[in-house]
């Protein structure tokens, strides 16, 4: 298998940046993971935030809730998302993961011929 394949296998099946690490291209590398990292960190304290959210209003109720009050309180809290900071945070995801295959991709295909 040859270099830009097993990069962009990397990048794209692995991580973001694996295939630049594969090439040896480290501060690309690194910067992809790091940037990829707090992404996924955001998308973790966005959810923890909303069940803590559910969990205090299940909490605040006196009686026990049924599953379609539970049901009903989770898409209230989904509801009350700030999505233009989800999509920006979903469009740097996916643009890191486009630019780390086909710039692996380049970059394996360069050190083929160099």
């Amino acid at each position: 298998m040859s270099s830009p394949t097993k990069a962009v296998l990397l990048s794209g099946l692995i991580f973001p940046g694996a295939g630049h690490l594969y090439l040896k291209s480290y501060p690309k590398a690194i910067s992809l993971v790091l940037l990829v990292v707090i992404c996924l960190g955001f998308y973790i304290a966005e959810a923890i935030k909303q069940s803590q959210t559910v969990i205090s209003q299940i909490d605040a109720s006196n009686t026990p809730l049924s599953e379609e009050e539970i049901t009903a309180l989770i898409y209230k809290s989904v509801e009350n998302t700030d999505t233009t900071m989800i999509a920006a945070v979903s469009f740097t995801l996916i643009g890191c993961w486009v630019f780390g295959v086909i710039d692996s991709y380049r970059l394996g295909k360069k050190s083929n011929h160099g």
